[in-house]
């Protein structure tokens, strides 16, 4: 099979450009993402809090960050009172907290819990869209 000098260049050119062109290749959390309609979706922030006084450090995770624990809660004044202020869009989500990146634990404050299929409880919450 023969292949001519031009040919290969613009192949070679289509490959460059979509390897070397900086874009976008998922969309950050922290990016309004367009819904179908073309309007924006709302993200809300919502105040986590967790009484965890032998606890080095705590996460939140849920499947508003693909149970991933991105999101870092602080105890500014050591009283083991641990908070933070995480970005969420509306709707009704599952999480729980990490404890020292290797104990899950249940929001025991939560209003409802489901099960998560692990022999545990998620926390359920839900938010509405800010005004």
């Amino acid at each position: 099979m023969r292949i001519s000098p031009l040919a290969a260049g613009l192949v070679f050119a289509a490959f460059a450009a979509v390897i070397l062109i900086p874009g976008p290749i998922g969309t950050p959390a922290s990016t309004p993402v367009a819904d179908p309609l073309g309007a924006p979706q709302a993200v809300v922030y919502v105040q986590f809090l967790l009484d965890a006084p032998a606890a080095t450090s705590v996460a939140v995770a849920g499947d508003f960050s693909e149970w991933e624990p991105q999101f870092a809660l602080d105890d500014a004044d050591g009283d083991g009172i641990w908070t933070g202020r995480v970005p969420i869009r509306p709707g009704v989500h599952s999480y729980m907290f990490l404890i020292d990146g290797t104990q899950w634990q249940t929001d025991p404050y939560a209003g409802r819990y489901q099960d998560d299929g692990f022999g545990n409880r998620n926390a359920v919450l839900a938010v509405a869209a800010g005004a």
